[in-house]
């Protein structure tokens, strides 16, 4: 009887080495995986916020014949001391008298619109 639980135990044994050794192995390989796909992604962003400030330098004169300096000053003039919400509140304000056919066809026609 000794003998049968001896092999028991020595395969059971075995068993948890194999599966302790072949799960780290996994994990090891998981990780490198997670990585290489983390500073892939990393790079992948940082190109683009570099494009991203490239476009906006070069196409961002600071008059408000340009929409979108346009957005940006009314949003500062009428709610920068607002939250990021309020904030976004007076840009769709904006975006949706845009869409509207009562108000003017671009940005900066409804920025600068006066009382009507």
């Amino acid at each position: 009887m000794k003998r049968y639980q001896a092999i028991f135990l020595a395969t059971v044994a075995g068993t948890l080495v194999y599966y302790n050794i072949f799960n780290s192995m996994l994990i090891v390989n998981i990780q490198e995986t997670l990585e290489t796909e983390v500073v892939k992604t990393v790079e992948d962003t940082n190109d683009t916020v570099k494009r991203i400030e490239q476009i906006t330098l070069l196409n961002t004169p600071y008059s408000l014949e340009n929409d979108y300096h346009c957005l940006a000053s009314n949003i500062y003039w009428e709610s920068r001391n607002q939250s990021l919400g309020g904030q976004l509140a007076v840009a769709q304000v904006v975006m949706n008298r845009v869409d509207n056919g009562r108000f003017p066809d671009t940005i900066c026609k409804v920025v600068k619109q006066t009382k009507y």
